[in-house]
């Protein structure tokens, strides 16, 4: 049931080649009369990695991240990282493999927290909400419900595979 728009994306990237940009824009397509003036642009189709995890998480198989198999999909995360089993996460343990957690996490211009790219101590701290140099099970729960919010851009409750690569 993946199999089909699986091929299909992977198609569509391969098809578009670099000449895809990487950047959304709010310019109209001279080329496609469909597109109203000044709607976005649709973004670019996800990478084969992103594709991959997104299919890693869709556990139902139905072409769509629901808020629950993203929930699942971050507490996983967290247990892998949490090397003790205390339900926090320190930073050590963060940056045992700081690509791993910090890849999930928003934080730079138009993200969920906006502004300039934060320091990875800044962006720690976005997520340890009671500020005690730890990130707990729950705050990490709490950051992932954000990022998932901040995906969902059409706000239906489902990430698609694009939403998933342009946030994810």
């Amino acid at each position: 049931m993946k199999i089909l728009p699986t091929l299909l994306l992977l198609a569509a990237a391969a098809a578009a080649g670099p000449a895809v940009a990487q950047t959304t824009t709010t310019q109209t397509d001279p080329a496609d009369p469909t597109q109203a003036p000044g709607t976005p642009a649709p973004p670019p189709p996800p990478s084969a990695a992103r594709l991959a995890e997104f299919n890693r998480i869709d556990t139902n198989e139905d072409g769509r991240v629901s808020s629950s198999e993203h929930e699942v999909y971050a507490r996983s995360l967290f247990d892998k990282l949490d090397t003790n089993v205390d339900y926090k996460l320190t930073v050590d343990e963060i940056m045992a493999t700081p690509k791993r957690f910090f890849r999930h996490v928003s934080a730079g211009v138009g993200g969920m927290f906006g502004g300039v790219e934060l320091t990875l101590a800044e962006k720690i701290q976005r997520i340890d909400a009671n500020r005690d140099g730890v990130v707990s099970r729950d705050e990490h729960a709490d950051a992932a419900r954000a990022k998932f919010r901040e995906m969902d851009v059409n706000s239906n409750g489902e990430l698609t595979p694009e939403e998933f690569a342009a946030g994810g």
